[in-house]
Formats: C-alpha cells, sequence, structure tokens
C-alpha cells in the first residue's frame, strides 16, 4: 500500500505540474488579452523556481527531522489550494503571480519528497552498510551492480511519472473543453482548475493515510523530544545523533564535493526539471502563439484548435517518455549510469535542435522532435534520480532538497533565457535546452 501511494503521489505531482504549465499560455491569452505569452510566462516561471530553490533544501531538510509523509501532505494540499485560486486573480502582478508562488512552495514539497521517499525505499529494500559504518555512503565497488543501483525502481518512478503526464494530458487538459471553452473560455478555465484543485485535495487525505512514515521521525519527536522506543530504534536504523536542522541543509550541499557520482546527479537534475518546462510549458505557447499571429484564432474567443494541437504534442513527448522509462530504468542496472545518460543527452541535443528549426506545430517534424523530446526528459530524470538516491541515505531528504534546487536552477536558466527572448524568437527556449544537454554531455566525456 505504501509504495503504490508514493508511486501515485509521483504521478500526481507531475501531472499537477502539466496542467498547470500547460494552460497557463491560454489562461493568459483569454483572460488577460495578452498575444505573445512568453515574456509573462517566463516571469512567472522565474519566481516559481526562485520560490523551489528557497523553499527545497528547507522541506529536505525538515522530511529528515518529521518524515516525509508530512511533507508530502502539505505539498499536495497547498497546490490543490492554489489551483483553485490561480485563474481567480483579476491581476496578473501581484495576483496571479502570488499564487504561482504559493503553488511553487507545494510543488517543491512533492517534487522533493519524490526523490527522500525513493531513498527511503532503497534503505528499507536494498542492502545496508553495518550499522557502525556511518555515514551511509554506498560505494561503487562494494556490492554487485545488481546490489548498489536502485535503477529499476528509478524507472518504476519514471514510469509512473509519465503515466502523470499522460493522465494530465488526457483528463485534465480537455477539461475546458467540456466546459464550452469556446464562447466562454474564461469560465471554462476556472471550472476546469477548480476540479483539477479539488481532486488534489482529496489525493492529499488519502496520502495521509497510505504513505510511508518512518516511526523514528515526526513532529513530536522533533519539536517535543519525543523518545524513540529501542524496537523502533533497531528496526528503523536510527542514529542516536541529533543532528540540528540547518546543518542537514547544509550538509545536502557538502555531501557533493566528495561524491563525483552526486555532482552529476545535481547536474542531471538542473538539466531534467528544464526539459520538462520545455516540454509543458514553451511547447504550448509556441502552438498558442503560432495560431494567433497567424490570425487563425479570433481575438475575444477560445482557439480550441490550438489548444487540442498543444495536448497532442505534449501528449506524443509524455506517451514516448512513458514507454521508455523503464527501458532506461534497466539500462542502468544493465550498463551503468553514466553510459545510460550519455545517450539521453544526446537524444537531447538532437531533439532541442529538431523543435528549434520547426517551421510549423502541425508538421511532421514537430510531433517527431516532441517523441524524441520525452525520451531525452524521461531518461535523465531517470537516471539522476537513481544516482541521486543511491547515495548518502542516512540524509536522503536533505540530498533531495538539494537536487530539487539544481532543479529550479535549470528552470531558472531556460526560462530566462527563453522567456525574455522569445519575442526575438520564439524558438530560443529549444537552442537553451540544447545547450543544457550539450553541457552535461561534455561534463560526461571530461568525467575523470
Amino acid at each position: 500500500m505504501h509504495r503504490v501511494a508514493y508511486l501515485l503521489l509521483c504521478g500526481l505531482t507531475i501531472a499537477l505540474l502539466v496542467f498547470l504549465n500547460s494552460t497557463q499560455s491560454f489562461l493568459l491569452s483569454d483572460k488577460y488579452k495578452i498575444i505573445g505569452t512568453g515574456s509573462i510566462a517566463g516571469t512567472l516561471a522565474f519566481a516559481d523556481e526562485i520560490m523551489n530553490i528557497m523553499a527545497a533544501p528547507l522541506w529536505g531538510a525538515l522530511s529528515d527531522k518529521i518524515g516525509t509523509r508530512y511533507v508530502s501532505v502539505a505539498g499536495m494540499a497547498i497546490m490543490g489550494i492554489a489551483v483553485i485560486f490561480y485563474p481567480r486573480e483579476d491581476t496578473i502582478y501581484p495576483g496571479l503571480l502570488f499564487m504561482r508562488l504559493v503553488f511553487a512552495l507545494g510543488a517543491s514539497a512533492c517534487v522533493s519528497m519524490v526523490a527522500a521517499i525513493l531513498g527511503e525505499y532503497s534503505q528499507l529494500t536494498g542492502p545496508l552498510p553495518e550499522l557502525d559504518q556511518a555515514p551511509m555512503l554506498i560505494s561503487d565497488d562494494q556490492y554487485s551492480p545488481e546490489q548498489r543501483s536502485n535503477g529499476k525502481m528509478a524507472g518504476l518512478v519514471g514510469l509512473c511519472s509519465g503515466l502523470g503526464a499522460i493522465f494530465a494530458v488526457a483528463v485534465f487538459l480537455p477539461l475546458p473543453t467540456k466546459f464550452n471553452y469556446d464562447e466562454h473560455p474564461v469560465s471554462a478555465l476556472k471550472s476546469a482548475f477548480l476540479i483539477v484543485g479539488l481532486f488534489a485535495l482529496a489525493a492529499a487525505v488519502v496520502f495521509f493515510f497510505t504513505l510511508y512514515q518512518n516511526k523514528a521521525k515526526g513532529i513530536s519527536v522533533w519539536l517535543l523530544g519525543k523518545q524513540v522506543s529501542i524496537f523502533d530504534e533497531a528496526a528503523f536504523d536510527v542514529s542516536p545523533q541529533v543532528i540540528p536542522y540547518f546543518e542537514l541543509i547544509k550538509s545536502g550541499f557538502a555531501v557533493a564535493k566528495d561524491d563525483t557520482k552526486l555532482k552529476y546527479a545535481y547536474m542531471g537534475s538542473a538539466v531534467a526539471r528544464a526539459a520538462t518546462v520545455i516540454t509543458a510549458l514553451f511547447i504550448p505557447q509556441l502552438v498558442n502563439d503560432w495560431f494567433r499571429k497567424s490570425e487563425l484564432c479570433k481575438p475575444d474567443e477560445g482557439c480550441r484548435e490550438a489548444y487540442i494541437l498543444a495536448a497532442i504534442l505534449t501528449g506524443v513527448a509524455n506517451t514516448t517518455a512513458l514507454l521508455f522509462a523503464p527501458i532506461f530504468g534497466w539500462a542502468v542496472d544493465r550498463y551503468g549510469h553514466y553510459i545510460a545518460l550519455r545517450i539521453s543527452c544526446i537524444v537531447g541535443v538532437i531533439a532541442m535542435i529538431l523543435m528549434s528549426l520547426v517551421q510549423s506545430p502541425k508538421s511532421t517534424t514537430a510531433t517527431a522532435a516532441a517523441a524524441l523530446l520525452g525520451i531525452a526528459q524521461i531518461g535523465v530524470i531517470t537516471i539522476s534520480m537513481s544516482m541521486c538516491t543511491d547515495r548518502r541515505r542516512d540524509i536522503a531528504g536533505s540530498v533531495a532538497g538539494v537536487y530539487s534546487l539544481c532543479g529550479g536552477v535549470g528552470i531558472l536558466i531556460v526560462t530566462q533565457v527563453g522567456g525574455q527572448l522569445a519575442g526575438v524568437w520564439d524558438k530560443i527556449p529549444f537552442v537553451a535546452g540544447s545547450l543544457l544537454y550539450g553541457g552535461l554531455l561534455a561534463a560526461l566525456t571530461n568525467r575523470r
């Protein structure tokens, strides 16, 4: 039950991120009557990631104190509330911006916990060092490839993330079209956001009762100094040493100094999150702006054809991601992290360059590029998460928080370069994405 709940958390977190990013361009054009939404979308995404960078390490370290379940539930509830009120703000600044920051606060919690909980399951199900071998750093030569890697579980997480994205495309994104989107687009969007937000709140309640909770952690243990029984201490490998909260935050950064694989995991997180935003935000934006600049949509009405095509292209990307997630998980365990990560980066460079050359989002080239984007994206997500959660399992939450923070840095780069310069050339986000993939590939090639 715990593992099923965790995989559902992975899927729903991605579904909410895909839904908000994919509908944002249409909300800006339909409600606020903005043509050419790249600059504003980039600013909102920039603010989102500033919040993520600040909050992710805090959430990660907090989970090491109170447990991953409480942080996951809080994050899902915050996202649900933000989604409900997001289309109901009368102004972009500060109204829409504020709700985007609230959403980012919840999203950073859930994204961080996806990696942290994977680390917990690796600790519970995989081989552990002796109790006196602390901190728990799993070396590459201590165990066989099958023992030392959690690639298959990371592949399963990637699979469920892909299912979440498909669910968003198949269920969440079509919702506005069920509420007379052509004639009343703003009202239709509000109804869709309300349904999705209530769904997230209901899921938060379910997760509270079904997600795994380490008995050695909790609010009462942290704040009230409640003692853990000797039975739980033995069962959950509780260290008698109590690490201060802010020391945990610093440890998430410090541990990467001597751990090469963790460095590449952090770099992979930056590329993976940037690629996710390019797929979920900039592909729909590219489609919406192309239709409106081509005068294929009426200014005062919803653009149903653009909305459907954007959903199709993101659906293609997410479908290929879904299909290749278990393949990359298997490749990690069979050939190792570095070879699999290089392959993902090569595919990513090709996909981004191909998308930057697209003349029409209706073309076959656009569909092929979207498919390759999904393959590269899920590859880097799966592999970097496996690299991250294979390491330092005693401070899994802190490492996961920094992993999420690095993802935020990647999004900052692509949203600032892509969002601010999209008015000059709408393919800039894809050029930025190709440079990120290329940079990671170069770093892997020069690895010592």
